[in-house]
């Protein structure tokens, strides 16, 4: 009894084992070679995220394609087979997207087009806020994944894990700290023949939990992303954020002596570029722009007023210092470029770290957008005869860790972490002389009275003369 006990105890054993070891990997089948499914293609979007005044980075996305092991789902349960065969990535120059060693190399650049948040529609773009739907913008790189020279044998899924590799580009981040995604194959049987379309292809975020089997098969409806039902489990692609900030300064006069059409130099600089653990701005990133807004001239040799002694011509150059700065010339100009219809002036990160010249008159100010966090900044302003005063606005939100130099000409931050507005006023003023006119004028008028008495006096005493 006891032995028929233990048989039957070894064959259950055998069974269970079986039934959960069968579907980790498909065997040949019992499907001929001509009938079983040929693979396709299938796409996956990388989104970039970011506010909506920041322009693209020269940053690059790094991903790789494996077979994921099989997973145990059960009598009656579509079977979850290990991926086979070897898919590969395919190149398009045309996005920027190239092959290394096997790998997609995806490049992001500042000609990029960009979409706003409010056009997301069906895409699963994982943005940083969700109550505003005009803060933000995203870029989109679509990545082709090739199963054209892979048969697969049996009906069921066919899993794959795609792995982005860690950004190293600053001001970077992934929003969940996950970089790993499944791939599923769904495989078919049409007839007698396996089929599989590029609609049979199925993303989901995470790996090895059993469950997500039951999360690519269900049809959640309930979600609504723009005005379209899909799965909440399903995505069209995975996002990574670029976190910025701006850096705005404004230039006053005052006091009766202060020229308000007088221009001011100030020069920016931006520091910590490759601080280990804070931000890694790498060669590439010296082409990265940052738009350049506000109220200033770009080219104040046309303006009518009075001009400082920064007009004069350097050796060699056809153009003077200030319209070198804020305008014109080779090397140190405000470059221009359009998105959509809009022209936007902009620096560029090369410049920032060298030191990038502009010139304000009162009223009037600069503000550099879309500077990656992480990086400090430092704003001169050069001195001239004013009594100098700079102040770091502290409201709520802003940064405020700006710190100014002993006579007001200069403020300094090791890191922005956030938008940071500085106000730099110069102060003139003199005594002017009063009553002056008043008192000549008085005493003019006193002598003309007196003068004016006289001739009267001897015109009259004549013609009195003149009856007698």
């Amino acid at each position: 009894m006891k032995t028929r006990k233990l048989a039957a105890s070894v064959a259950s054993a055998m069974m269970l084992t079986t039934m959960v070891i069968a579907p980790l990997t498909a065997g040949a089948g019992n499907y001929p070679e001509e009938k079983q499914a040929q693979g396709t293609t299938t796409t996956f979007d990388k989104y970039l995220v970011m506010d909506s005044d920041a322009t693209v980075p020269n940053v690059t996305s790094v991903f790789s394609i494996t077979a994921g092991e099989g997973i145990a789902t059960g009598v009656n349960s579509i079977n979850c087979y290990a991926g086979i065969g070897t898919p590969t990535f395919n190149p398009d120059e045309t996005q920027g997207i190239a092959v290394v060693d096997g790998k997609a190399v995806v490049s992001f650049s500042a000609t990029d087009t960009t979409t706003p948040e409010k056009d997301v529609n069906t895409k699963t773009v994982a943005f940083r806020t969700t109550d505003n739907d005009s803060d933000e913008k995203f870029a989109t790189k679509t990545v082709t994944v090739n199963f054209a020279e892979i048969k697969f044998p049996e009906p069921g899924l066919y899993r794959y894990i795609i792995t982005e590799e860690a950004p190293t580009d600053g001001g970077i981040s992934v929003p969940t700290g996950d970089r790993e995604y499944t791939l599923f194959v769904t495989v078919k049987d049409d007839n007698g023949t396996l089929v599989v379309s590029q609609t049979e292809y199925v993303l989901q975020e995470g790996t090895d939990t059993p469950s997500i089997i039951d999360k690519v098969i269900k049809d959640d409806s309930d979600t609504v992303i723009g005005t379209t039902k899909v799965n909440e489990n399903k995505k069209t692609g995975m996002t990574n954020w670029y976190t910025t900030h701006d850096l705005m300064f404004n230039k006053n006069v005052t006091g009766n002596q202060g020229s308000r059409d007088k221009y001011f130099k100030f020069t920016v600089k931006l520091t910590n570029t490759s601080e280990e653990g804070v931000l890694t701005m790498t060669d590439a990133r010296a082409n990265d722009r940052f738009i350049v807004t506000g109220s200033f001239d770009v080219n104040p040799e046309k303006n009518d007023a009075t001009k400082t002694d920064y007009t004069s011509v350097p050796d060699g150059e056809s153009l003077n210092a200030m319209q070198k700065a804020n305008g014109y010339g080779e090397g140190k100009e405000l470059n221009q470029m359009s998105i959509g219809t809009t022209t936007y002036c902009y620096v560029t990160y090369a410049q920032l770290v060298e030191g990038k010249d502009f010139y304000l008159h009162s009223g009037q100010n600069i503000e550099i957008n879309g500077i990656p966090e992480g990086l400090g900044y430092i704003v001169s302003e050069e001195k001239e005869d004013y009594t100098s005063n700079v102040t770091v606005n502290n409201t709520d939100g802003l940064d405020a860790d700006g710190v100014k130099n002993s006579d007001n000409s200069q403020v300094t931050d090791s890191r922005l972490t956030g938008t940071a507005r500085l106000t730099f006023t110069n102060s003139k003023d003199g005594t002017i002389p009063t009553g002056v006119l008043t008192t000549v004028a008085a005493s003019v008028g006193i002598v003309a009275i007196g003068l004016a008495g006289i001739i009267f006096g001897i015109v009259n005493n004549r013609k009195k003369s003149e009856e007698e």
